[in-house]
């Protein structure tokens, strides 16, 4: 914990050099590693093997003057704890974690808050099953037009959790939320504008009369629900082999 900080010269740091020699093969615990390294510009730490890694608390930050950090080929099989991990690097103009597995991580909270310079955060691949808490996890990421988020980026059962408050507060430049989840996610977060590609399990519909039924009645009804004129009811979400939404 707070490996570049214990001696107090964290902000005086410009450069790390940390070689293939730096073992960390091991290591369970990176939280608070460059805590205020507020002066060092770049880190390339893709070559790290932390299959074994499972906090990154703190790790970044206020690494406030780094533009680029190389964490792209990490296995992240092991992670659970990534709250605060690039917070406040305001300098950052792009983060590769695309490709993580984040299936165990359950703290995520304020992970890329005050990150101001990211245009774009691809998060396509990631599964957020588990997770309890992502509460302003892209807070005041200002400059951030595109937000890539796939069809696992969701809970277990859909429905709302603490952890969603404030998510994309301050996201100014994010004009609309693109989703493929059905479960209104999104809008219980207080997002605005936000396209549901697939549809939404919380509107439901008589194939025979269209009268309209809301998620309750359906949660509530024993067996395949039925409308009152017999029809059955379907949720207004896209199925195999049915086209999306022209109009959207």
């Amino acid at each position: 914990n707070g490996m570049f900080n214990r001696t107090g010269f964290s902000s005086q740091i410009f450069t790390l050099d940390l070689g293939d020699k730096f073992d960390t093969s091991n290591v369970t615990n990176m939280g608070s590693m460059f805590i205020s390294c507020s002066n060092l510009t770049s880190l390339d730490l893709n070559n790290w093997k932390v299959s074994k890694l499972v906090s990154t608390i703190y790790m970044f930050y206020d690494c406030s003057a780094a533009s680029s950090i190389n964490v792209t080929g990490w296995d992240t099989s092991s992670l659970e704890m990534t709250t605060s991990m690039f917070e406040g690097c305001k300098n950052l103009r792009t983060i590769d974690v695309t490709s993580w597995d984040i299936s165990n991580v359950y703290y995520a909270e304020y992970m890329f808050y005050d990150c101001s310079s990211l245009e774009i955060i691809n998060l396509t691949s990631w599964n957020t099953a588990v997770l309890e808490a992502m509460e302003f996890m892209f807070g005041n990421c200002s400059n951030l037009e595109i937000l890539q988020l796939g069809k696992q980026f969701t809970w277990l059962d859909g429905t709302p959790i603490d952890g969603e408050e404030g998510l994309f507060t301050g996201c100014g430049k994010l004009k609309a939320i693109i989703t493929q989840n059905i479960d209104n996610l999104h809008t219980k977060a207080g997002s605005k504008n936000v396209y549901e590609i697939h549809g939404s399990v919380m509107r439901n519909h008589c194939l025979k009369c269209n009268k309209f039924y809301d998620v309750n009645y359906i949660m509530n009804h024993e067996g395949v629900p039925k409308c009152e004129c017999g029809g059955l009811i379907k949720p207004d979400v896209v199925l195999y082999d049915e086209n999306l939404d022209r109009n959207m």
